[in-house]
């Protein structure tokens, strides 16, 4: 099993201080925190914020609000939950700081919306027999993991395999992953605990979502992440340049 560890920025330029990242993590955490003592006074929060596909398409308007809400929370039980939400949080933090810099923290915040309300909806249309809540932040992690493949394919990624750190490109860290979630929707029981559809719906919306963000090369002093060089400092005055065009692979 390959755990990503870091991810290597393929440029001279690496992002620092990606703050939407920053603040999607603290807000998964705070909910578990808060989902932790509610569930200690007897509140679930689960069945009252989560996508239950049942009752969707019966009620849409009064469950759209949980499109949102579903995103943030975690299965609380210790093993699954814990695992769960250590897990999203990892591969957030690998993947999600390079594609908040690709395409400026704006679009990225929307992205990460999009991605999730949109697989959330289309595991919900094929399970819309089942009663069982759809929580987490996979599905919408599962696509900015499908859009850094399209934006970044020649990053590599540290990864844990077994006792050892490898590095490898991301092409090859991504299809594994993508393709044993595929495998997974395909064998598992319809009364699953882990939405493998959701997975692999993020992923693929991922990579045609990304494509009509645009490409952003350099980035504006006031979104500025990196120090500008020197020399730009010294001498003369700093060349700010902004170019956003379509992203080819």
């Amino acid at each position: 099993m390959l755990i990503p560890l870091r991810c290597v920025w393929p440029s001279a330029r690496k992002p620092k201080h990606p703050l939407v990242v920053y603040f999607f993590i603290g807000l998964n955490l705070t909910a578990f925190i808060c989902q932790i003592v509610c569930i200690t006074n007897g509140i679930d929060l689960i069945p009252i914020y989560g996508i239950i596909p049942s009752e969707l398409f019966l009620q849409f308007l009064n469950h759209s609000q949980n499109f949102i809400y579903s995103l943030f929370l975690h299965d609380i039980r210790w093993k699954m939950g814990f695992l769960h939400l250590i897990t999203n949080m990892l591969y957030l933090a690998v993947f999600g700081p390079a594609l908040e810099y690709h395409i400026g923290r704006i679009r990225f915040f929307l992205f990460y919306f999009a991605c999730g309300i949109l697989a959330t909806l289309i595991f919900s249309t094929f399970q819309h027999q089942s009663d069982i809540p759809v929580i987490g932040a996979s599905a919408a992690i599962a696509g900015i993991m499908g859009a850094h493949l399209v934006v970044s394919p020649q990053a590599r990624v540290q990864s844990l395999f077994l006792i050892y750190v490898v590095s490898l490109r991301i092409t090859v860290v991504l299809l594994i992953w993508i393709g044993a979630q595929m495998l997974y929707a395909n064998i598992s029981l319809p009364s699953t605990n882990t939405a493998w559809i959701a997975h692999v719906s993020g992923f693929f919306l991922g990579m045609i979502l990304i494509r009509n963000c645009g490409r952003i090369e350099d980035i504006q002093p006031k979104n500025q992440w990196m120090a500008p060089p020197l020399s730009d400092v010294v001498g003369k005055k700093p060349s700010i340049h902004l170019a956003i065009r379509n992203t080819k692979v």
